[in-house]
């Protein structure tokens, strides 16, 4: 049962509220110039050897040697690896759980997913001390 179900359920009228957790803004930059990258080069081996000819230079011995016999596999490394890299960069491993402005559980503190006895445990204490209008069900696995 994934998290808002079991809150919904042992835990009634209360309202689930999914965010993002927000990225580093170095990290976001960092991912969004690896796509910019990742496109480029992407858009470079479709383009060939016609980037050479509209700038009126030679083709270079290392690009048909090369680049062009691999630019299929080129392509698929660059799709590959880009979309690899960039969701690393924006993956912040955030899983927080708040009730009532209190943060009761935070993957990034812990390293570890709640337990549904633990939120229970945690929501079930908020709601008594605050003497919230909250019906806490028995607790069930």
């Amino acid at each position: 049962m994934s998290v808002q179900r079991f809150v919904q359920h042992q835990f009634t009228p209360v309202e689930v509220v999914h965010s993002h957790y927000p990225v580093a803004p170095l990290n976001m930059f960092a991912a969004q110039a690896t796509s910019v990258a990742q496109f480029g080069l992407i858009g470079a081996m479709l383009v060939g050897e016609g980037v050479f000819r509209a700038l009126n230079v030679p083709t270079p011995g290392w690009y048909n040697e090369s680049v062009k016999p691999n630019s299929v596999p080129i392509m698929l490394g660059a799709w590959f690896a880009g979309g690899t890299l960039t969701q690393n960069l924006i993956k912040t491993g955030a899983f927080e759980v708040w009730f009532d402005g209190e943060l009761i559980h935070s993957k990034k503190e812990t390293g570890k997913m709640p337990t549904g006895a633990s939120l229970y445990k945690k929501i079930k204490a908020i709601v008594e001390k605050k003497e919230l209008a909250v019906q806490v069900k028995p607790y069930q696995k």
